[in-house]
């Protein structure tokens, strides 16, 4: 890596976030460890909801 002089998102480096979650199996351990599972039709996975918050704290969310 260097550095460069062109803007960056706060969400660059949300790809080598995403990428290391993957290597460590993240999406079925959470899916295997929450304790209720929403059976609306309708409903967000809450597996989803969760990385979603993570997602955006990683991001830098206030």
């Amino acid at each position: 890596m260097r550095d460069t002089s062109k803007p960056v998102t706060p969400f660059g480096g949300l790809v080598v976030f995403i990428e290391f979650l993957q290597k460590l199996g993240y999406a079925a351990q959470v899916q295997a460890l929450l304790p209720f599972q929403l059976t609306s039709p309708n409903a967000i996975d809450p597996a989803q909801t969760l990385t979603a918050f993570i997602f955006a704290v990683v991001a830098g969310a206030r």
